[in-house]
Order: C-alpha cells, then structure tokens, then sequence
C-alpha cells in the first residue's frame, strides 16, 4: 500500500492562515506526524483491499438465496403432499 505523505510545514502554514498561532500551527503538525498522519491509506489502495471482502459478500448472498429458495420449496412440497 501507498502513504499519503503529510506536509507539516504546509498544515502549519495553512493553520496560521485560519487565525491558529504559529506555536499551536507546528505543535499540532508535529503531534498529528507523530500519531500516523503519514500513514493514511489513498481510497483506491483500501478499494484494493476490500475486493476480495466484496467478493465473499456477494457469493454470500446468493448462497442465502439459494438455500433459501431451496427451504421454500421443500416447505410447499411438505405442506402441500
């Protein structure tokens, strides 16, 4: 999987913009690098990831379906005989 890079000076320039002093602007760019910023997924790397779980899912349900077509069926047969 990819990272998205942080760019602290960036966040803390923008922070400074929004009214954030220059002290608060680089601690909170330095702590969010410190706790993972820079280890966020891109949306296509977690699409990747979540094929094979969309996969499962859909066999899944028509595993339901068939079965419960199947139980239905063997449901009239007894009621109806």
């Amino acid at each position: 999987m990819n990272t998205i890079p942080f760019g602290t000076l960036r966040f803390s320039e923008r922070l400074q913009a929004r009214g954030f002093s220059s002290d608060q602007a680089k601690g909170l760019a330095e702590e969010l690098a410190a706790y993972g910023a820079g280890s966020l997924v891109s949306k296509s790397d977690m699409e990747v990831a979540l094929a094979p779980v969309r996969a499962d899912l859909g066999l899944l349900k028509y595993g339901v379906a068939a079965l419960t077509a199947l139980n239905t069926g063997s449901l009239v047969k007894l009621l109806a005989g």
